[in-house]
């Protein structure tokens, strides 16, 4: 038996003869285009609107002049492979994601949030129900924020006005 050179041979080997296909893009566009699972696509543009409806309801109800918020539509840019839009406030926090399994999930957390019992409400409906899922920020609320503030680009951050 022929003894194998060096790890760089067997990678050569391994990746001629056994490629890994890659499905390029973002990976909502996938999901959207699932034509094998309709019932799949329907639940993903509830869930997406369901978002956007949380979403609008914060801005326009419960932003106050001053508050200076995160958001960023990463649905069309190549930043982030499963992300599609983010927000957060320094106390709330709002994510739409597009999972491996082409499910859109939805992140969320609270910080001594005055529209907290509004939004859970919200939360009880489908598809939220099943797609939104609270999380703990690391290593808090509070840190996390300023963390985004402080590294995220500038275009995403904002400033509310009426």
């Amino acid at each position: 038996m022929k003894e194998l050179k060096s790890f760089q041979t067997v990678g050569t080997i391994i990746n001629t003869h056994f490629p890994i296909r890659r499905k390029h893009g973002k990976r909502w566009k996938w999901a959207q285009t699932r034509g094998s699972n309709p019932a799949q696509v329907r639940q993903n543009d509830c869930c997406e609107h369901s978002y956007h409806e949380v979403l609008n309801l914060v801005k326009t109800h419960h932003l106050k002049p001053g508050d200076v918020f995160y958001e960023k539509d990463s649905k069309h840019d190549t930043s982030e492979f499963l992300a599609m839009h983010g927000f957060m406030t320094s106390t709330f926090f709002w994510r739409l994601d597009c999972a491996a399994y082409y499910d859109y999930e939805i992140e969320f957390a609270f910080n001594n949030c005055p529209f907290e019992a509004e939004i859970r409400r919200c939360l009880r409906a489908f598809p939220l129900d099943r797609q939104a899922k609270e999380i703990q920020l690391k290593p808090d609320f509070k840190t996390f924020y300023n963390n985004v503030l402080k590294v995220q680009p500038s275009e995403f951050i904002f400033s509310f006005k009426r």
